[in-house]
């Protein structure tokens, strides 16, 4: 994947105007690891650029244009145990695919 620039007015009113597979996935987190620096691995893991400048560590919004030139969209949520994450994208596969790998992760 690589990374995009969206607003979050941009990336809503994408959502809002097409038809979005979505996909959730539960990312373990083992160790107290400081939020801010949790959620830069996950966006360099995955080369992907944060939606918008809220700047907030427990619940963002990620974007990148998978190889295939499909759209992703992450919605991620810091829980107790771990992070939530939905993965939408306009491509059904994309999105199974890349929520599927994320299920394996570990940090």
């Amino acid at each position: 994947m690589s990374p995009i620039s969206l607003s979050q007015d941009e990336a809503i009113l994408m959502m809002n105007s097409d038809e979005w597979s979505s996909y959730s996935s539960k990312v373990q987190i083992r160790s107290q690891i400081d939020p801010g620096t949790l959620k830069s691995s996950l966006m360099a893991f995955l080369s992907v650029s944060e939606v918008g400048d809220e700047m907030d560590n427990s619940n963002f919004m990620l974007s990148a244009k998978s190889t295939n030139g499909a759209i992703v969209l992450l919605l991620v949520k810091a829980t107790k145990n771990g992070l939530k994450i939905d993965v939408k994208s306009k491509d059904k596969k994309t999105a199974k695919t890349l929520s599927s790998d994320l299920k394996k992760i570990i940090m």
